[in-house]
């Protein structure tokens, strides 16, 4: 169980929570309109799959994060805004193997880009594409299918403006970082509208040897077919390369635990790119067709295709401390592959009414294929020591003890209908049902799944100002395997209660909230017949949340969010049962803030800053590891000098806090970088 908490540290975390909420600190800018009406919240397309909605009719807790949000906090990819979600913990470091891999209410989220399913782990985005980042917490299955009952994170990309602009970027700053960045387009006739946006980055890190040097790409064309049609056309091109291979981190015991020889350097990077075997590089392209009409007032469709095509080649090694507690045992991981990615939406939403009931009906129907061929090897290489490495890795084919060839074909069908029924102006009825079906080969062994998940919600506004919602929704993960009698996993599921209050007034909206998710039939070791699993655990998560943003005062935009969670797993193993669940604190708070001076001898000075605390946390099953809570500040000041022209400064860290990650396994652990300084320079016409 997590080790007891200070009382007092307890007591101060809520307190500046509940003070940064009265004070008036859910996200980004302040809205427009009336101030005291929740038809001021912030409209979002993740619950509409590219339809927009207002915050205030979404049975869920909901957030946006727009692009001044995202300039504000520096973000480079989606890891950079997500750690502002409540409840959201990392596993990796910033830096680290996958490190937009996040979890919010103790479960990993999901990536959609545009409404559209696409595979993130092989189509990660630049924030330089971004629009705007919206964030359903909790399942969804109903919308978009098998996922984990984290969140969806919806990655709105950027579209032609109405008018002609052009904006480039500098950035430079501590470990040789470098970030260039291209934002041009307008109108090319009065029908269609382009726009480019580019960006290349180089930066080192505090780790020996670690680098990374990205190249992105983006052309979007948008044209008006008619009055009632538009075709939208995005294409991405991207390559990352990381010459010294991917950070999996270093042991505990010299850099969170004690160690009897000492601390080992902070630094220390466990292979070298000169070694044999090391080495990574991802390049993808993709083109994503989106087709949109409007048939009549109340009837729309939205048809959308895309296709990704990634060539990976990755090479790391991963070191196993010896009892010696200063050699390292080093195994050499490589994955060489390559796969293509299609999926096809499409959507049709109406509105009509039945007696005193209006309805708001969706239905769609997608199909997504992946395949995938993968070559997966193992190499036992030279040891190093801890203290005084000595690299030198050679891929021998004596010492390789994996060498599997696999080819992936995963298809997905999926239906959904969703109405939203109204009954007079202030009570809101939602209901909605999907049928699944998922079909995946893994070098000749096929398994097909199927489920249906479903999702009940009601809004009730109080007043313009105040509504209160709740939501049973539901999502599902295939899985394969078999029991020991040879009896079939069904697909995992979970399902979430949740319950809470949204409100707009005084330049200010937020969110308050109660929430409950359940997995039950997880499965867990099988004590009678060792080797297979049962379906007799399960996972609870439960908790409240808080997030508040707008404009208090002129000038001055914040956000502020808090969440206390618990989490329980019940495992007939006992070294489970009972235990916390992984990469779940049981308290978050984030605070940002912008204050813009409009007059007198600072006019056109801004000043941002950002804190984030996470609580203690466990890395892996059985709360073997635990890393210690941190509090991460950010301070920047931007100068407008023109209309034109921008300068800023950034300080990440400023406190150089420890914050510690990590994937959990043989008690390695991921080290997040320390204090660094950013500066840049931005022109605009």
């Amino acid at each position: 169980m997590r080790s007891p908490h200070s009382v007092c540290r307890k007591f101060i975390v809520t307190l500046l929570s509940t003070t940064a909420l009265v004070a008036g600190v859910d996200t980004a800018r302040a809205q427009d309109g009336n101030e005291d009406s929740l038809g001021a919240l912030e409209s979002i397309t993740v619950f509409g799959r590219g339809r927009e909605d207002s915050l205030r009719d979404v049975p869920q807790t909901a957030q946006v994060f727009d692009t001044g949000f995202l300039d504000d906090v520096a973000a480079v990819d989606i890891t950079d805004i997500v750690r502002f979600v409540p409840s959201a913990s990392t596993q990796y470091s910033q830096i680290g193997w996958l490190a937009d891999a996040y979890f919010v209410r103790g479960f990993s989220i999901t990536q959609v880009i545009n409404g559209a399913r696409l595979n993130t782990a092989n189509f990660p985005l630049d924030s330089q594409l971004m629009e705007r980042i919206e964030v359903l917490m909790g399942p969804a299955s109903v919308l978009y299918g098998s996922m984990q009952p984290g969140a969806v994170i919806n990655i709105v990309t950027k579209t032609p403006r109405e008018e002609f602009h052009l904006e480039a970027a500098a950035e430079l700053g501590s470990f040789d970082h470098q970030r260039f960045t291209l934002d041009v387009g307008g109108p090319i006739t009065d029908s269609v509208s382009v726009r480019l946006n580019a960006v290349y980055q180089d930066r080192e890190s505090f780790l020996d040897f670690w680098e990374e040097e990205k190249l992105t790409i983006a052309p979007v064309i948008e044209w008006a077919l008619s009055s009632d049609t538009t075709l939208n056309i995005l294409g991405v091109y991207a390559k990352t390369d990381q010459p010294a291979g991917g950070y999996l981190g270093g042991p505990a015991a010299g850099l969170l635990t004690e160690n009897p020889n000492g601390d080992y350097p902070r630094s220390f990077y466990v292979q070298s790119p000169d070694e044999e075997g090391v080495g990574r590089t991802r390049e993808t392209a993709n083109i994503e067709v989106t087709l949109r009409h409007q048939f009549t007032d109340s009837l729309s469709a939205r048809a959308v295709f895309s296709y990704t095509h990634v060539e990976r080649d990755d090479q790391s090694i991963i070191g196993l401390l010896q009892d010696d507690f200063r050699t390292l045992n080093r195994l050499q991981i490589g994955n060489v592959s390559d796969g293509d990615d299609y999926s096809g939406y499409v959507d049709l939403a109406g509105k009509f009414v039945t007696g005193p009931i209006t309805h708001q009906v969706s239905v769609g129907g997608e199909y997504f294929t992946t395949k995938f061929n993968n070559l997966q090897t193992r190499f036992i290489v030279n040891p190093i020591d801890l203290y005084a490495p000595v690299y030198g890795a050679v891929l021998e084919l004596d010492n390789r003890i994996r060498f599997l060839p696999s080819e992936i074909d995963d298809k997905t069908v999926g239906v959904f209908i969703q109405d939203r029924m109204s009954v007079g102006d202030r009570v809101h009825l939602i209901a909605g049902l999907r049928y699944a079906k998922i079909t995946s080969e893994n070098t000749g062994n096929k398994v097909s799944q199927s489920d249906v998940p479903t999702m009940f919600g009601i809004v009730a506004d109080v007043t313009d100002a105040i509504s209160v919602f709740g939501n049973r929704s539901e999502s599902f993960i295939p899985r394969s395997g078999t029991t020991a009698d040879n009896t079939v996993f069904a697909p995992e599921s979970s399902v979430q209660y949740e319950g809470g209050v949204k409100f707009g007034m005084g330049g200010l909206s937020g969110t308050v909230s109660l929430f409950r998710v359940k997995k039950p039939d997880v499965l867990t070791p099988d004590l009678d017949n060792p080797g297979f699993q049962v379906p007799l655990g399960s996972v609870t998560t439960k908790g409240f949340e808080a997030s508040v943003s707008g404009e208090p005062l002129p000038g001055l935009t914040v956000y502020a969010a808090y969440a206390y969670m618990t989490s329980n797993v019940v495992s007939n193993d006992p070294s489970l049962d009972g235990t916390d669940l992984r990469y779940a604190p049981e308290n978050t708070f984030s605070l940002t803030g912008r204050y813009d001076i409009g007059s007198g001898p600072f006019e056109g000075v801004g000043l941002t800053a950002a804190l984030q605390f996470t609580d203690d946390r466990f890395l892996g099953a059985g709360n073997a590891l635990e890393v210690p809570s941190f509090v991460r500040i950010d301070l920047g000041i931007n100068y407008s000098v023109t209309d034109h022209v921008e300068l800023g400064i950034l300080a990440n860290n400023v406190t150089n806090a420890d914050i510690f990650s990590g994937f959990g396994s043989s008690n390695n652990v991921d080290i997040n970088p320390p204090r660094t300084f950013l500066a840049r320079v931005r022109l605009g016409l």
